[in-house]
């Protein structure tokens, strides 16, 4: 053993303490360095109609606890509970289903704590994974809990809106609203799995398909431009056939779906598995977060979140037009494209006060610079401005504001409020119970401290299911099962456009781009 590493008159330590693969822990000048590196494997899984008794995948991740605890969005639970009931007892494992009410209102440190409760009353074991179903809301506040519970409990995702699908489900990111600031309040939690179930969407209401469309936007104009062609040609359609799934879509749209949604998913796990804890605060995928995040808890009813974004981006990109870094004809597409959709290009909340407020809360979240992504040359790239001058600023919000004056809605959003979605019923958030065929296979919460040999792993994407199998109708049998546990509920609960000058443009329309 060196003594090298002599501290002081009391003990000696060697230079290196330990060493392996993935630690290193050395003496330095008066101290220790550590360095750890952790491996985080998880996965993700496309499986049409995931609770088909016939699909097992999703059950075999519970089939050594024998037992699962499931938190269910109410829309998913009221819609799906009997079938998701059915899968786990076909399965012999004893389910207890949770549903769970999170509105944006209601996604704070609370709800949060609702689900560490649910955890501690089903007497979740330090590896056993809880099962998480419904969007991007009930995933991220769940995902704290787990994040928070025991330092870290793990979980299994199932979403089941596009939001959730290509966004809040492929992030690692988990978070809750504080003090009226956009998940303020968060952590990186990876789960077990997520699996990738589209038919889900055959039952999300069309302004929930139009808001989800925004993130696909956000992903395919900045990184590929193929992608963002067929996004563009057949969105409308999307929209209009939930994805594909209803109202008989022509061949061309089902394929474009499973390809969009794959791809969608691919473009966002390239870019941000390398970045997983943010250690380059350039990201892409921050495009549309830079004032959305004040604007969408600043409007009154609260924007949507795909709509939030879509004023964002559309800004963005006449900053970016403004800038000399997208062309005229890519901007009026851009913009065109968010319009045909429906998607908001302006709020009368979107104010010079809000731009500001917004630009130095985004500052100080990116570390003293803006980082502001943006759209480049023929859309499908982009670039990152590290600052922008607050004339820049002001003069692209006037400019912007006046383009959109002659577009439909003047580009207000349509359905753009989370008003639009139907109000949670006001009863008791109800446990069901389902207990395995064999009454021999229940145990005790501290007999389920098992291994998980052969999980999947190192974030591999496992296409495992395709095809028309989507239409496949959505079981619903009569439900028998015993009720208990009855809990509360997490309750649920235009300011004027500012032109402060004048701006001087040649004429309405694609005329704004005159000099």
């Amino acid at each position: 053993m060196s003594t090298a590493g002599l501290r002081s008159s009391h003990f000696i330590v060697p230079e290196s303490l330990y060493s392996g693969p993935r630690s290193l822990v050395t003496p330095s000048a008066n101290g220790f360095d550590c360095t750890s590196r952790l491996e985080i494997a998880h996965s993700f899984h496309f499986v049409d109609d995931i609770f088909n008794q016939e699909n097992p995948e999703l059950a075999q991740k519970y089939k050594s606890y024998e037992r699962c605890l499931a938190v269910v969005d109410h829309n998913v639970y009221d819609l799906h509970h009997t079938k998701i009931s059915s899968y786990f007892k076909y399965h012999c494992i004893s389910a207890t289903l949770h549903r769970a009410c999170v509105s944006e209102d209601t996604k704070d440190i609370d709800s949060m704590l609702g689900f560490c409760d649910q955890m501690t009353r089903f007497g979740l074991s330090r590896r056993e994974p809880l099962l998480v179903v419904g969007g991007g809301l009930i995933t991220d506040v769940a995902g704290l809990a787990c994040a928070m519970y025991r330092r870290s409990t793990r979980y299994i995702r199932v979403p089941t809106t596009l939001v959730g699908l290509i966004d809040a489900s492929v992030s690692n990111r988990v978070a809750v609203n504080w003090q009226g600031m956009k998940n303020r309040l968060g952590s990186y939690h990876e789960p077990l799995a997520t699996f990738v179930d589209h038919t889900f969407l055959r039952t999300v209401p069309r302004a929930e398909v139009r808001n989800g469309i925004a993130e696909l936007i956000k992903i395919f104009s900045t990184t590929h431009s193929e992608m963002y062609s067929l996004l563009e040609r057949h969105g409308e359609m999307l929209i209009k056939t939930e994805f594909g799934l209803n109202d008989h879509p022509s061949k061309a749209v089902v394929q474009a779906a499973h390809k969009i949604i794959e791809q969608g998913i691919f473009s966002v796990l390239e870019v941000e598995i390398p970045n997983a804890r943010e250690t380059d605060l350039d990201r892409v995928m921050a495009f549309g977060h830079t004032w959305s995040p004040n604007l969408e808890l600043a409007a009154d009813p609260k924007l949507l979140h795909g709509h939030a974004i879509s004023v964002d981006m559309a800004f963005s990109a006449s900053l970016a037009f403004l800038l000399g870094l997208l062309t005229r004809e890519s901007h009026a597409r851009m913009i065109a494209h968010f319009s045909l959709l429906g998607l908001s290009l302006d709020h009368p909340a979107f104010t010079l006060d809000l731009l500001k407020e917004a630009t130095q809360a985004t500052t100080l979240t990116r570390n003293g610079l803006l980082r502001a992504p943006v759209p480049t040359g023929d859309l499908g790239t982009h670039t990152i401005l590290a600052n922008v001058e607050w004339k820049d600023l002001v003069r692209a919000w006037k400019l912007h504001k006046a383009y959109l004056q002659d577009l439909p809605r003047k580009g207000l959003g349509i359905e753009a409020t989370v008003d639009v979605r139907e109000k949670a019923a006001v009863h008791p958030t109800t446990d069901i119970e389902i207990v395995a065929e064999d009454p021999g296979m229940s145990r005790s919460s501290s007999e389920n401290s098992v291994s998980d040999e052969g999980e999947t792993g190192k974030s591999e994407v496992v296409y495992q299911s395709r095809g028309f199998g989507w239409y496949d109708d959505v079981a619903t049998s009569t439900e028998s099962n015993k009720m208990e546990n009855k809990t509360p509920d997490i309750k649920i609960e235009p300011q004027e456009m500012e032109m402060e000058e004048e701006v001087e443009y040649q004429a309405r329309g694609f005329g704004w781009y005159g000099d």
